[in-house]
C-alpha cells in the first residue's frame, strides 16, 4: 500500500524506518516504564499523514508488546496518528482508555533519518455508559422497565454526574438519543451516578445495567457501587415520564333542578390507570343547602357534551402512552331544585394516576364553579366541519353562542379544549362574523401553543343581549 500511495517519486529517493511502540501508561506519567506494554490493550491503529493531510499508511496493533514500524518512508514532514480505525485522519482513543503522551493522540515528526522513540501512552480508565429516556412503554415498548424498546424517545440536555459525596469525578450531557458516557478517574471508590429529570417528568425506573449495584430505589436518579478500575460498564440507565395533566377548570351556571355537565381530558402519557373522584371534603355549597349531587361519566367521543348512551365512569380507567393516552370525561353537578339564584357549588375533580410497576401515585385536579341563575342563560352548540378526518388533515370547530333568556348576559367566558388525538393550529382562535348588538369585544384569551394541546378560552366584553348570538372557531390537526 505505501508503494502505491508513493508511486511516482524518483526511485533513488531514499526511504526510512519509523517505529516505536504502544504501551499502556500504567503510572500514569507520560513516559514508558520498565515493563509497560500492550499486552491488556485493544486493537489500535497507527497511521502515517503527510503534512498536507494525505494518508498514507495504517499499521495495527493487536494486544501484546505494542511495537509497530513503517519501512520505507521518504524524508519530510509527517504525523503519527493513533485511533481505532484503519487510515483514520483523526485521533480517537478506544474505549476505556485515554491518551497521556501525546494528550492529543498525535505525534509530528520529521524524517531525514530512521525514526525512532515513537511512542503512544495511554491510561485505562472506567467508561460508564447508559441512557436518560422517556420509559413510557411508547411504540409497543414495555413501560417503566429501565430499558429503552419500543419507540421509547431519549432525553437530550441532561445532566448526568458521577459524584463521590459532593465532589463531581466526572459529568456529561446526554446527546440528542440521550446516550451519555462517563470517564472515570483511576482509583475511583464509591460512587453515585445521578442523572438530572427533565421539568415536567417524574423518574419512574432505573437499571444498573452491567454495574450489578445494589439499588434499593428505582426511582430516585441515584445508582450507587464502586467500580473497578479499567471496567467498561455499560446499560446504566434512568427512565423518566412526563407528568399527567388534567384541564380545566370549569365555571358554568345552571338552572334549580337542572343537571350541569362540566368537561374535562385527562392526559396520561405512560401506562398505568387513573381514578377520578370529587372528594366530599372539598366540596363546597354557597349557602349551604342540600342536594347538590355529582356524577362522573365518560365523554366518548371527546365533544365536551353529554349524549345518549354515554356510561358512567368506572372506579379506575386503564391508560398507555399510545391507544389510550387521555380520558375525556363529564362531570356532572345537580342543582338542588330549591336552591336560590347566586348560590353556588363549587368542588375539586382529583385524578390519582398509579403507574405501572411502580410504587408512588401522582395527583392532579382541577377546581370547578357551578353557579345558580334565574334562568338558562346561556347556550352553546358545538359544530365541526367534517365527521371523519385522516391523520394530518385539519377540523374546524365553530361554537355558537346565544342568549335565551330575557335579561343581558355580561362577563361571558367561553371554554373549549381541543379533542383528544389532535394538536391545536397555531393563532386559529377568532370571532367569526359580526357582533351582536351591545358587545364592545370578541377575543380570544387563552390558546394552546402550535402543536399543542389545552383549553381555548374566547371573552366577550360588553352585554349579550336577550336572542343575540354569535359564533367563535378554532381550528385542529389530526395527529400522524
Amino acid at each position: 500500500r505505501m508503494a502505491a500511495l508513493l508511486a511516482g517519486l524518483p526511485p533513488t529517493v531514499p526511504g526510512y524506518t519509523v517505529s516505536r511502540q504502544v504501551y499502556e501508561d500504567l503510572q500514569p506519567n507520560t513516559t514508558r516504564d520498565t515493563g509497560e506494554n500492550w499486552n491488556n490493550g485493544a486493537p489500535v491503529w497507527v497511521t502515517l499523514v503527510r503534512d498536507t493531510g494525505v494518508v498514507l499508511e495504517s499499521k495495527q496493533v493487536l494486544a501484546g508488546n505494542g511495537a509497530y514500524s513503517f519501512a520505507g518512508v521518504p524524508a519530510g514532514p509527517y504525523r503519527l496518528i493513533l485511533s481505532d480505525a484503519d487510515l483514520s485522519a483523526a485521533a480517537v482513543q478506544p474505549p476505556g482508555f485515554q491518551f497521556t503522551a501525546p494528550a492529543n493522540g498525535i505525534r509530528t515528526i520529521s524524517v531525514a533519518a530512521a525514526v525512532t522513540g515513537q511512542d503512544f501512552g495511554l491510561f485505562r480508565v472506567t467508561l460508564l455508559q447508559g441512557a436518560v429516556f422517556e420509559d413510557n412503554g411508547a411504540g409497543g415498548g414495555m413501560a417503566h422497565n429501565g430499558l429503552r424498546d419500543g419507540a421509547e424517545a431519549g432525553l437530550p440536555g441532561m445532566v448526568v454526574q458521577a459524584l463521590s459525596g459532593a465532589t463531581v469525578l466526572a459529568s456529561a450531557v446526554t446527546s440528542a438519543d440521550g446516550s451519555y458516557s462517563l470517564l472515570l478517574p483511576p482509583g475511583t471508590g464509591a460512587v453515585d451516578i445521578v442523572a438530572q429529570t427533565p421539568a415536567g417528568f417524574v423518574s419512574i425506573s432505573e437499571n444498573v445495567g452491567s454495574t450489578a449495584a445494589v439499588n434499593p430505589s428505582v426511582s430516585d436518579d441515584r445508582i450507587s457501587f464502586t467500580p473497578v478500575t479499567g471496567t467498561h460498564y455499560t446499560g446504566v440507565n434512568f427512565g423518566d415520564v412526563r407528568e399527567p395533566t388534567l384541564a380545566p377548570n370549569q365555571i358554568r351556571s345552571g338552572t334549580p333542578g337542572a343537571a350541569v355537565f362540566l368537561p374535562h381530558v385527562f392526559t396520561a402519557h405512560s401506562s398505568g390507570t387513573v381514578a377520578f373522584t370529587v372528594p366530599a371534603a372539598t366540596a363546597l355549597p354557597t349557602p349551604a343547602i342540600p342536594g347538590w349531587d355529582t356524577m362522573l361519566f365518560v365523554d366518548s367521543n371527546c365533544n365536551g357534551s353529554f349524549d345518549s348512551g354515554e356510561p358512567a365512569l368506572g372506579a379506575s380507567v386503564a391508560v398507555d402512552a399510545d391507544t389510550a393516552a387521555q380520558v375525556c370525561l363529564l362531570l356532572r353537578v345537580m342543582v338542588p331544585s330549591g336552591a336560590p339564584a347566586g348560590a353556588q357549588w363549587q368542588g375539586v375533580l382529583q385524578a390519582v394516576m398509579s403507574y405501572t410497576g411502580a410504587t408512588f401515585t401522582t395527583t392532579r385536579q382541577v377546581t370547578d364553579l357551578v353557579t345558580v341563575g334565574e334562568g338558562e342563560s346561556l347556550i352553546l352548540l358545538k359544530e365541526v366541519d367534517r365527521a371523519v378526518a385522516l391523520p394530518g388533515e385539519v377540523l374546524t370547530y365553530v361554537l355558537r353562542y346565544r342568549n335565551p333568556g330575557p335579561q343581558p348576559v355580561s362577563n361571558v367566558v367561553i371554554r373549549d379544549v381541543t379533542p383528544a388525538f389532535t394538536v391545536y393550529v397555531a393563532g386559529s382562535a377568532s370571532c367569526v362574523g359580526a357582533l351582536p348588538p351591545a358587545l364592545v369585544s370578541c377575543a380570544a384569551t387563552v390558546q394552546p401553543a402550535a402543536g399543542a394541546v389545552g383549553p381555548v378560552e374566547w371573552t366577550l366584553n360588553g352585554m349579550l343581549q336577550p336572542g343575540g348570538e354569535g359564533r367563535v372557531q378554532y381550528r385542529v390537526q389530526v395527529e400522524h
